[in-house]
């Protein structure tokens, strides 16, 4: 994230009443920050609309438009603005897809909640996604590989590294899973880094992706 320089995000929905929780939430997390918020009727004229933004949220299901679409025009202009998508309903598919279109984040309305770690993450080049929506892409992917054990999983990473893999594509922050395998958070960070290495992955989503185009991860 930029040092010493205020955030300027967007969000794009319909629903009043969220937008006004969202900029509360926003405020609280981080008060330099400026929102402009769209929802109007149709969309935003791309890419004029996001053209200074550091970060943008889009609601998936809008009344006169599909999230998605904004998206996928976002990307044709800007490759590298942080996209966080916002939705109220858990879709496998509709999570993939949006990953697969570049999305940086996927964000389960309900859960929203400790917004600064997650301003953090993404402007830092991470990812963001709630445990919510995580959950659902892990399931998505042991329903398509079954049973079936990888050995290459094994021959890659540590059993502990395992374990913290294990962990860290269900949803639980790095401070969670210290607190349930008795370790430091610090020790969490390193193992996520050794992992992001062995596996030539440089953030969560793109860690996500390769567990479902290979199978790494086996239902248990």
């Amino acid at each position: 994230m930029k040092q010493n320089t205020a955030l300027h995000a967007a969000l794009i929905d319909d629903d009043l009443q969220f937008c006004t929780y969202f900029q509360k939430e926003l405020q609280s997390a981080l008060p330099e920050a400026n929102l402009t918020i769209w929802n109007d009727t149709g969309k935003p004229k791309l890419p004029e609309f996001v053209q200074n933004l550091d970060l943008i949220f889009v609601d998936i299901h809008l009344a006169d438009c599909c999230g998605m679409e904004i998206l996928y025009e976002i990307r044709l202009h800007l490759s590298k603005l942080p996209v966080v998508m916002l939705t109220n309903v858990c879709s496998e598919e509709v999570i993939l897809r949006s990953i697969q279109l570049g999305a940086s984040g996927y964000i389960f309305k309900p859960e929203l909640q400790s917004m600064q770690n997650a301003l953090i993450d993404v402007m830092n080049g991470g990812a963001v996604l709630s445990p919510g929506v995580a959950h659902k892409i892990l399931y998505s992917i042991r329903d398509q590989q079954g049973t079936t054990k990888h050995s290459n999983l094994n021959a890659k990473l540590t059993s502990r590294e395992i374990q913290i893999l294990e962990q860290y594509t269900t949803g639980r922050s790095k401070i969670q899973i210290a607190d349930v395998l008795k370790i430091s958070e610090e020790t969490v960070r390193s193992h996520v880094k050794n992992i992001y290495k062995k596996l030539e992955v440089n953030n969560k989503l793109a860690l996500l992706r390769l567990c479902q185009e290979q199978g790494l991860l086996s239902a248990s």
